[in-house]
């Protein structure tokens, strides 16, 4: 049999069946039974079909479209890991479907994150304006959500997506917040309590981490597209006032601090990444994935982002991270992609290949 995306009509020849492995370091993607993922609002799919016909001033530009995000999305027309996945289990649970109104989680602004999470988001714990500070009770959304799913929790065989930090590096300009909550030890040690919560808390994981993209870089996409800029005047640059708020030279020194935390947070996360390959823990893989760091949003296309507020990634987008991502899965940290294709063919990966 071969297993086909309908979003893609992409298909990989099966792999021939063979014992479970005794280790997630030799996990095939289709060893994989669950794919959920944590983050923001980028992985929670908030604005990714734009205004869609809709006016601006409209609960639409309020809506997270978890049903078509990268990491999980599996609602028809997704190209997401999972959508990929099933091209080889077609078994492969933890999917997000539909939309729904945003389900915020900002700092101290957060409301039980577990009463936020709904059903249909499946293994997706992410929360719209998450920072650092809120990863680990993330832990617990999706410790909970997992243990719903109709899996055997202890033995099966998970990947997680993960990806933190944009909401603090649009923080990170106000000095008072770059030096304390949001500095590279606070980071460092957020990420190392939550890393080590899922490892004793989720068995047989991989978790696919992300290092950092320079945020920053969403001013320079769109300073030039008239639309971006009349939305700007309307208050839309609220999500990330160290990018997009532009009074001279202050914007612009503002934008450098913003790189030099997101630079700082990837240098912890490749040491912590370090860290945990020394274990060699047979329930537990932290994969790390180099692309964001490279790429540089300015030159992407001009249409990449949402036209609800010119900032979150759209549809397509969310298509091109997951291939992406997928394609650099099966790749050791040392050859992975660091750079983004804008037209990415999905890999079909081999008999030999591992998740790494």
């Amino acid at each position: 049999m071969i297993f086909l995306t309908p979003v893609l009509g992409f298909t990989c020849p099966p792999l021939p069946t063979r014992p479970k492995p005794l280790s997630v370091y030799d996990a095939r993607i289709d060893d994989i039974k669950v794919i959920g993922a944590m983050g923001d609002s980028v992985t929670a799919g908030f604005n990714l079909k734009g205004l869609d016909g809709k006016p601006l001033i409209d609960l639409n530009s309020l809506t997270e479209h978890r049903g078509l995000n990268y990491a999980n999305g599996q609602d028809p027309g997704a190209n997401s890991l999972l959508t990929l996945a099933k091209t080889l289990n077609d078994q492969v649970v933890g999917g997000a479907t539909g939309k729904h109104l945003i389900e915020v989680c900002y700092g101290p602004l957060c409301p039980v994150p577990e009463l936020q999470h709904q059903p249909s988001d499946g293994a997706n714990a992410a929360a719209s304006g998450a920072l650092v500070s809120n990863v680990v009770k993330q832990v617990d959304v999706l410790v909970k959500a997992l243990k719903d799913l109709p899996i055997d929790y202890e033995q099966d065989f998970k990947l997680v997506d993960f990806l933190f930090g944009n909401n603090d590096q649009c923080l990170s300009c106000h000095d008072i917040l770059g030096n304390t909550v949001l500095s590279g030890d606070q980071f460092e040690k957020e990420m190392r309590t939550a890393f080590e919560s899922l490892r004793q808390r989720v068995p047989n994981l991989i978790l696919n981490v992300h290092l950092q993209f320079n945020v920053s870089r969403i001013y320079e996409l769109t300073r030039d597209i008239p639309h971006c800029q009349n939305i700007r005047r309307f208050g839309f640059f609220i999500e990330c006032t160290c990018a997009l708020v532009d009074i001279g030279d202050i914007g612009k020194i503002n934008r450098q601090k913003m790189d030099m935390i997101a630079s700082d947070y990837n240098q912890r996360l490749i040491k912590i990444y370090k860290e945990y390959q020394s274990l060699q823990d047979p329930s537990f893989n932290l994969v790390l994935d180099p692309l964001f760091q490279s790429v540089d949003i300015a030159s992407l296309p001009k249409d990449s982002l949402s036209d609800v507020d010119c900032f979150h990634p759209n549809l397509k987008t969310h298509g091109l991270i997951a291939t992406n991502t997928w394609n650099n899965l099966f790749l050791p940290f040392g050859q992975k992609s660091r750079k983004l294709d804008l037209n990415p063919i999905p890999y079909c990966p081999l008999p030999q290949d591992r998740i790494q």
